[in-house]
């Protein structure tokens, strides 16, 4: 079976980039203006203007950054944002497909998801307890970032779980 391997959604990095360009240029142009500047809310521009300065180069990064985001292959997935490396088709108990609201999530329901938790990146702990608390799954696969369609995806993990989820002892 063919891997899938999903690169990062560059261009939409790169839109977020021309944006935040475009943003920044007009928040200095603002702040350029004592009227504006010595206001209570240029406090408040003079805090965005930081903030698009200091996005700007992770936006950057994100356009030109290569690596695979999203890879399906006979070992399980190897998803980036999870920080785990490659979750094996054992430790994956089923896959599920959800829309909720306006974007589409793969949830992976893990056989030991607290293993899983205790070895991803501080951010993915993060999202993973707000994801709790709204009563979605520590692990899902979020479709803004990447360059494919979430129906394919389903489908091309569902065919490499059926294949491959048994130990190799077992098989």
């Amino acid at each position: 079976m063919e891997p899938l391997i999903v690169p990062t959604a560059r261009g939409r990095y790169a839109a977020l980039f021309v944006l935040n360009l475009v943003l920044l240029i007009a928040s200095l142009w603002l702040l350029a203006w004592p009227q504006v500047r010595d206001t209570p809310t240029g406090l408040l521009g003079g805090v965005a203007t930081l903030f698009m300065v200091a996005s700007a180069p992770l936006l950057l990064w994100q356009v030109f950054d290569r690596r695979p985001f999203l890879i399906v292959d006979e070992r399980g997935i190897f998803y980036r944002p999870f920080g785990v490396g490659v979750i094996p088709w054992s430790a994956i108990a089923d896959i599920h497909l959800k829309s909720v609201t306006g974007t589409t999530l793969i949830d992976l329901e893990l056989v030991r998801p607290e293993e899983w938790l205790a070895r991803s990146s501080v951010i993915h702990r993060a999202a993973a307890w707000l994801n709790h608390l709204m009563g979605y799954p520590d692990f899902s696969l979020n479709f803004s970032r990447i360059a494919a369609r979430p129906e394919l995806v389903f489908e091309r993990m569902q065919q490499f779980h059926s294949a491959f989820r048994l130990p190799s002892a077992t098989r």
